[in-house]
């Protein structure tokens, strides 16, 4: 679920990927959500952040990730070590968008930190997390600076937030009071330039 819209529509079923799938498995690949498709599409993503991470460094490139904060496997990566591990990446993270998902702002953003900040030691990798700035309800843009001072205490220092200016441009994701949260924002960072 993302932005309060949920899908039921969980990967690609192209000729080429069933082909590869019946390569890979000796039958059809279902049209159902099996362990063996999540697998399979796992794998698939993977293969495919590992080429393009590959190509960038070969060109002097940092590679950086940022994946959904969940590991239902209808969202995607559901084991993040398998993408932690990748040699090419520089940057491993998560935007654990507390609005988004409707979680608790302490709870979600230090759960997820932690995560990143573990897997992100483990294989060397610059931790980042992403503190949400769009569809920011009025009267709790606060939570922004909260959400930041919980990164940063979880001993993360790469930390972005999207998107610019409270999504003022955007009005599908605007947020309510877009200048507050950009203020907001501002003074979650101020708090910690000099650190």
């Amino acid at each position: 679920m993302f932005g309060g819209k949920k899908r039921d529509i969980w990967g690609c079923t192209c000729e080429i990927c069933k082909d590869i799938f019946k390569q890979q498995y000796s039958y059809e690949m279902s049209v159902d959500f099996t362990d063996d498709v999540k697998a399979f599409r796992q794998t698939t993503i993977v293969t495919f952040l590992e080429y393009l991470a590959n190509e960038a460094a070969k060109k002097g490139l940092k590679n950086s990730v940022c994946l959904f904060p969940t590991t239902d496997p209808r969202y995607g990566i559901y084991e993040w070590e398998r993408v932690a591990m990748i040699k090419s990446m520089d940057i491993f993270g998560s935007d654990p968008y507390w609005y988004a998902y409707q979680q608790d702002v302490t709870n979600f953003v230090h759960r997820i930190s932690n995560e990143v900040l573990t897997l992100s030691k483990r294989y060397s990798k610059e931790p980042q997390i992403w503190i949400q700035g769009y569809r920011v309800p009025a009267q709790r843009e606060e939570e922004i600076v909260t959400a930041v001072d919980v990164a940063y205490n979880s001993g993360i220092r790469n930390i972005a937030t999207w998107s610019f200016e409270g999504t003022d441009c955007m009005t599908y994701v605007r947020s309510e009071r877009p200048d507050v949260v950009w203020q907001n924002v501002r003074n979650a960072y101020l708090k910690y330039k000099e650190k």
